[in-house]
């Protein structure tokens, strides 16, 4: 079964806020509020895709994994570069033993992007980014 991977049209920011409002929180701010989901996803000037920096993974049109990159300028110590912060990941059950996960992050980890930082996540996924040798940090 192929899953396809992409970024979200501007057109389908209620797909997207259904798949948030069922799998990630119901009534979560981004399904309450489409003008701060737009705030956060769709910044055109930091972000070079047309449409949302939301990735989706479907099957037959189907969504069954998202991940949000929030674009921003990272700086560290002065050096400036650009940089996406990871949010609402999310795979269903389902389809968790395979690469989707690793699939919708890869959307992110690319150039121009230099860095990619993910903030509050789950003892769930703290292997997964083992794995891929990025730096964890504990408490």
């Amino acid at each position: 079964m192929a899953i396809d991977f992409r970024y979200a049209g501007i057109d389908e920011y209620h797909r997207v806020s259904r798949f948030l409002n069922e799998y990630w929180a119901k009534d979560h701010v981004y399904v309450r509020l489409p003008e701060l989901f737009d705030w956060t996803f769709h910044r055109t000037g930091l972000w070079d895709q047309e449409g949302y920096s939301f990735a989706v993974a479907e099957i037959k049109g189907e969504i069954v994994g998202i991940l949000g990159g929030i674009p921003f300028s990272f700086n560290c110590h002065g050096k400036t570069s650009r940089a996406v912060w990871t949010a609402n990941y999310m795979v269903r059950p389902e389809y968790r033993g395979g690469s989707v996960g690793i699939r919708l992050l890869r959307m992110f980890w690319r150039p121009p992007f230099e860095t990619v930082l993910s903030f509050g996540i789950t003892p769930s996924v703290t292997p997964l980014y083992h794995l891929l040798r990025w730096r964890v940090m504990e408490q």
